[in-house]
C-alpha cells in the first residue's frame, strides 16, 4: 500500500492507510480534551473579571428567545419584572430585547450582604439581540458587578459566586464567552485620576426627600407622571420592584435615545471579534434599565440613584477613555432629566 505523509508543525510522520484512521482519532481526542481543559480553566479564571457573558448565536428571533428566557427564569425561582424591546442606533437593521428579573429567594441575603447598596444588586438582566451571525443571548455577569456594588467584595465571595451560578444554570448557559471591561477587583478607579471612581456606596446620590409620603405613594406618583414629560432622552419606567419588608422600591428606567446613543458610543468595545458588525454595541444592551431607588428613612422617603458617570463606567468603560471624553456631558444630562421628571411627577400631588 502507498504510504501517506501527514504534514504538521511536528516532525513528519509517515503512516500507512491502516494506521491513518487510528491516528486521526487519537489526535482528535487529544485536541478535544485540550480544548475543554483550556476553556474550563479560562472560564473559571475569567468568571469574575468581565462585565458580560455571551452565548453562541442561534437562528430563532430575539423575541422568541426573550420569551423562552423569561419562562426559564420563572421556572427557576425568578420573578420576571419586564421584557422590553431595545432602541438601536440609526440605520441598524437589527433588534433586541432585555429581560429583567429578580431571584426572589435571594432578596434577603442580598440585603444581608450590604443593606445600603443591595437595591442596586437585586435585578439580573438578560439581553437577546441580532447580528450578522444570528441571535445572541448575553447577561450581566453577577459575580463581576456584585463585587463592585458590595464595595469591592472578595472574588470568591460565596454569595456572588452563587448568584452567577444560579443565573447560568437557570439559562443553561454552559461556558459562554466573556467580554466587556476586564477588572481584577470590584473597585472602579478614577479615569485619568479624576473622573468617576471610588467605592460604590459613596456614589449613591440622594436627590429628593419627600417627608409626607411613604414609599408606595411616591412610587405610584412616579408611575403616573414620570413617563408623561416630553424631554430629550425618552426615559420611562420599565419595571417596579417593591421590597416591602425593607421599605424599598426599585424603579427600572430606560429610554430610546439613551439606549441607542450608548450602543453607538461603545461600539464593539473591547470585543474585537465584533468590530466589523453593523451595530456591535447591541451586545451591551443588558446594561439597562438603570435603577432609581426609593427608600424609607427617618426623614421620609428618599429618591436616589448612582452617580450617572460612575454607572456608565461600570458597564461601558471598554468604550475607551476617548469615547468617554467626547461624551462627558451625556451622563449629567441623563441624571438631570431623571431628577426633573421625578420633581415634575411629585409636584402634581400638591396641585
Amino acid at each position: 500500500m502507498e504510504a501517506i505523509e501527514i504534514q504538521s508543525a511536528f516532525p513528519t510522520l509517515v503512516l500507512n492507510p491502516d494506521e491513518k484512521m487510528r491516528t486521526q482519532l487519537i489526535t482528535s481526542t487529544f485536541i478535544l480534551l485540550l480544548t475543554c481543559t483550556i476553556s474550563t480553566s479560562a472560564w473559571a479564571q475569567e468568571s469574575q473579571q468581565y462585565v458580560f457573558s455571551m452565548m453562541e448565536a442561534v437562528r430563532e428571533s430575539p423575541a422568541q428567545i426573550a420569551t423562552q428566557v423569561g419562562e426559564q427564569l420563572q421556572q427557576n425561582g425568578y420573578e420576571v419584572l419586564s421584557t422590553h424591546e431595545i432602541s438601536v442606533p440609526d440605520a441598524c437593521p437589527y433588534t433586541g430585547w432585555v429581560v429583567s428579573a429578580v431571584a426572589t429567594d435571594l432578596i434577603g441575603q442580598t440585603f444581608d450582604m450590604n443593606a445600603r447598596t443591595a437595591p442596586y444588586a437585586l435585578v439580573d438582566r438578560v439581553a437577546v439581540f441580532e447580528d450578522e451571525q444570528g441571535s445572541h443571548t448575553t447577561v450581566v455577569n453577577p459575580q463581576n458587578v456584585l463585587r463592585t456594588v458590595f464595595v469591592d467584595a472578595s472574588d470568591s465571595s460565596p454569595f456572588t459566586v452563587m448568584r452567577r451560578e444560579k443565573l447560568e444554570q437557570s439559562l443553561q448557559m454552559g461556558e459562554g464567552r466573556m467580554f466587556g471591561q476586564e477588572r481584577s477587583r470590584g473597585h472602579i478607579g478614577k479615569t485619568m485620576g479624576v473622573m468617576a471612581g471610588g467605592p460604590f456606596d459613596e456614589k449613591i446620590q440622594v436627590f429628593q426627600t419627600v417627608s409626607d409620603m411613604d414609599v408606595d405613594r411616591v412610587a405610584t406618583l412616579l408611575e403616573q407622571g414620570f413617563n408623561q414629560s416630553d424631554m430629550s432622552w425618552g426615559l420611562e419606567i420599565i419595571y417596579r420592584l417593591d421590597i416591602a419588608d425593607q421599605g424599598v422600591t426599585v424603579l427600572g428606567i430606560s429610554g430610546d435615545r439613551m439606549e441607542s446613543k450608548s450602543f453607538s458610543i461603545v461600539g464593539a468595545g473591547s470585543d474585537k471579534l465584533r468590530n466589523d458588525n453593523a451595530c456591535p454595541g447591541l451586545a451591551h444592551a443588558a446594561a439597562y434599565p438603570l435603577e432609581v431607588v426609593l427608600r424609607t428613612t427617618a426623614d421620609g422617603t428618599t429618591v436616589e440613584l448612582i452617580d450617572a458617570m460612575y454607572r456608565m463606567k461600570m458597564f461601558f468603560e471598554d468604550a475607551g477613555k476617548w469615547a468617554f471624553m467626547k461624551n462627558m456631558t451625556m451622563p449629567g444630562s441623563l441624571a438631570d432629566e431623571i431628577k426633573g421628571r421625578v420633581e415634575a411627577a411629585l409636584s402634581k400631588s400638591s396641585m
